[in-house]
């Protein structure tokens, strides 16, 4: 696999969305729309909190492994609750399907922090909101 990019995320327990998966893996299947849509791993659900570029110095590297040791204390209790789909769009089509939360001011908090803190506005991917 080739690296692109690297991103800060909370990753999701996918338990809660298996029957959902097989679900829209079989209305896939039985409607012939496997090689229209493609599913994502649902061992990989996450939110992306911060995108970072794909070379990472290794003072970078321990900056983000103590950044996100303290999200992870400050925010141990955190619970993303699923709210509705919603679609990235590429050229005014919709790309990218994702389920948004209902927490989008607390992403957008945790993301302004990490936005201060590592200040990379130049990947497009940061200009996504919640």
């Amino acid at each position: 696999m080739q690296i692109t990019s690297h991103f800060i995320g909370i990753k999701i327990n996918s338990r809660a969305f298996v029957d959902l998966f097989v679900k829209l893996q079989q209305y896939l299947r039985d409607n012939n729309a496997e090689q229209v849509i493609e599913l994502q791993d649902i061992h990989s659900l996450h939110v992306t909190l911060y995108y970072l570029q794909k070379e990472i110095l290794l003072q970078e590297r321990n900056s983000i492994k103590n950044t996100t040791a303290a999200f992870n204390e400050s925010h141990k209790d955190f619970v993303l609750t699923p709210d509705h789909v919603a679609y990235f769009k590429k050229t005014e089509a919709d790309y990218v399907c994702y389920i948004t939360c209902s927490q989008v001011q607390e992403l957008n908090a945790l993301n302004s922090q990490l936005a201060n803190e590592y200040k990379k506005d130049q990947i497009p991917d940061n200009q996504h909101t919640y």
